[in-house]
């Protein structure tokens, strides 16, 4: 029995480990986006929005399990659809900030700003 209690914990705590801080998922033939962070289900949460959003086939573009400073930039992509970039789990705003936008030019972003940012420590 002892036995068996360490392996359904062994095989569970990586699973309750797991769950992220932040995630954004993005619709690449729309460009609606989603973002969430601070809760128990962000990936299933980011993925809802989009689709709320009017996303038709959301990707996902960023997933942490850290907490910390986060970022969403957005700009627009040569073939004019929404592109973004996304960060979290940063111990400065600046340095979520920076990330979020080489993420998004990386990806095509042009004319991009800082849709919003954040401090999470849920």
């Amino acid at each position: 029995m002892k036995a068996f209690l360490f392996l359904a914990a062994f095989i569970l705590f990586p699973l309750a480990k797991s769950n992220a801080q932040t995630a954004a998922y993005l619709c690449s033939q729309t460009g609606a986006y989603g973002y969430c962070y601070g809760n128990s289900n962000v990936n299933g949460c980011a993925y809802n929005m989009c689709v709320k959003y009017g996303g038709t086939s959301p990707y996902s573009v960023f997933s942490t399990s850290s907490k910390g400073y986060g970022a969403l930039v957005v700009g627009t992509g040569s073939n004019g659809v929404r592109v973004i970039g996304a960060s979290g789990g940063y111990s400065s705003g600046a340095d979520a900030v920076n990330r979020a936008k080489n993420e998004c030019i990386s990806r095509g972003g042009q004319n991009i700003y800082v849709a919003d940012t954040w401090n999470d420590q849920n």
